[in-house]
């Protein structure tokens, strides 16, 4: 019961308090009251005071907030920014009422003027100036400059090598698969075992001239063709060289010196055939010591041995009217067994195609060609060449 009791009290003093607190501040209303639209707990009206959201049943009422000592808290920001505008005196609405003219015999009453509300101005805080020191100048540190050295150029020697008709060259898979015996030293010991160019460094090397050389081959169509196998062109008419030598220093050892030369609009090649030595026979020389002296007898004259005839010598075919009859007369001889030229010969102000079988050598060979030219009907005059 005792607790009951005291239960009792203490909840009635706290009724009896909470009345006087609302007595106290009751009277204490927002300046402005926000409108119904704001949802907030706690407002701060336009002075700054703040107020809590109170009421029961929809019914707002706005209580003002106290400290310990009972004073309302203001000092902060209002809720709604639009009241500091509407926070400033709006100076009150004056009715001026005109005087009655004198002379008028019933008082005429005019209408108040109404002076129009003077706008609300913000207000601005005063701008607030800040006093900066300047910065202390920075010291620059002094650059030493000195001379740049000069410049040194050094030149080297340039590493391209210079390529030559004679330089030497090796197919690829001959130096890939090359085995050094240059430097290769025989024990004590040991003897070589083979001493003939089985071992010869130099084996499969070759020159540039070479390679080119071996690169030209001649056809076996009448007439013959020098034909380079790289490129397949016709070399005929621009390298200084006639059936069969493929080689110029073969063909000036055995035959002679070959030349181009234009001639009627032609390049034609000019033989200057080498000169042949003339066999010189001496006459026996007997030794005299151990046969008798015979009886002088008369001088006989010097027979000169007959040298074997070596000339090259040409069968005359014929002359053609038409390069295709030529061609044609070609073939024929060449199915003979003869090998055959075309040439061009100038007769009578007409130019003509000259067939000749050929070359033969020797004057016997080129009387059996003669004999078959005969016999097929062709002219079969033999030309030294």
């Amino acid at each position: 019961m005792k607790i009951i009791r005291l239960f009792a009290v203490s909840a009635l003093a706290s009724v009896l308090g909470l009345g006087v607190v609302q007595a106290q501040t009751g009277e204490r209303q927002p300046t402005e009251f926000p409108p119904d639209s704001y949802k907030g707990k706690q407002y701060v009206d336009s002075d700054g005071c703040v107020f809590i959201r109170a009421g029961i049943d929809g019914n707002v009422s706005w209580v003002p907030r106290v400290t310990r000592d009972r004073k309302i808290v203001c000092g902060f920001a209002p809720s709604l920014p639009s009241q500091v505008a509407s926070a400033e005196v709006v100076p009150e609405e004056t009715e001026v009422a005109a005087a009655a003219p004198e002379t008028s015999p019933s008082p005429v009453v005019k209408p108040a003027v109404r002076t129009a509300k003077a706008k609300a101005k913000p207000r601005r805080k005063a701008p607030v100036v800040r006093r900066q020191t300047a910065p202390k100048p920075v010291a620059v540190a002094s650059v030493d400059v000195f001379p740049k050295p000069p410049v040194r150029l050094r030149t080297a020697a340039s590493g391209r090598v210079e390529i030559t008709p004679q330089t030497r060259i090796a197919p690829v898979h001959v130096v890939a698969n090359r085995v050094n015996t240059r430097n290769v030293t025989i024990p004590r010991g040991y003897r070589r075992v083979w001493d003939d160019d089985r071992l010869n460094p130099h084996r499969a090397e070759q020159n540039l001239d070479g390679r080119n050389d071996m690169l030209l081959v001649w056809t076996r169509t009448v007439p013959r063709r020098l034909i380079d196998q790289r490129s397949g062109r016709d070399m005929t008419a621009s390298v200084p060289l006639v059936y069969p030598y493929v080689d110029i220093a073969n063909q000036q050892q055995r035959l002679g010196e070959v030349t181009l030369v234009e001639k009627d609009g032609q390049r034609m090649k000019r033989i200057i055939r080498n000169q042949r030595p003339v066999a010189v026979v001496r006459p026996p020389v007997l030794s005299s010591r151990s046969v008798p002296k015979a009886p002088l007898a008369k001088p006989q004259a010097r027979v000169t041995p007959k040298v074997a005839d070596t000339g090259v010598r040409y069968v005359q075919i014929g002359l053609f009217t038409t390069p295709a009859k030529a061609q044609a007369a070609a073939q024929r001889v060449a199915r003979m067994g003869m090998p055959a030229r075309i040439g061009k010969k100038r007769q009578g102000g007409k130019l003509y195609s000259m067939v000749q079988a050929g070359p033969f050598v020797g004057q016997a060979a080129a009387q059996v060609a003669q004999k078959k030219v005969v016999g097929a009907g062709y002219d079969g005059r033999v030309l030294r060449d």
